[in-house]
């Protein structure tokens, strides 16, 4: 425990209540769950970026296209699934998500990796 060294009205370094921290802290409490990043961007520039994501069976990835441009999605590994339509997308599968399409929501099948490619 670290309080930046503050010190008190008599400028004197305040005592550190450790115990009584300790004491406070509610280890069984695990909610909310940490998010754990993944993803990374992989490249950005002036015309595009590109964004790997990696999705677990079970786990929903939620697309929000954007209004000025349209996105490119590519399946690189793996198996998700489009849950609007149901339909999976298989390695190699690749869409394009234009400027006007609502949101997408992927769930992974099996481990997958998913690029996208969001154009400026």
């Amino acid at each position: 425990m670290y309080d930046w060294d503050r010190k008190d009205d008599a400028g004197k370094a305040r005592a550190l209540h450790v115990k009584e921290a300790l004491a406070s802290i509610q280890w069984e409490d695990h909610e909310p769950a940490f998010v754990q990043p993944r993803g990374e961007r992989l490249l950005v520039c002036d015309f595009f970026k590109i964004t790997r994501w990696w999705v677990a069976p079970g786990e929903v990835r939620e697309v929000v296209p954007d209004a000025g441009s349209f996105r490119y999605l590519f399946v690189a590994d793996g198996k998700v699934k489009e849950e609007a339509s149901g339909e999976e997308w298989a390695k190699g599968a690749a869409r394009l998500i234009t400027a006007d399409h609502g949101s997408v929501l992927l769930q992974g099948v099996e481990d997958s990796t998913v690029v996208q490619v969001e154009f400026s």
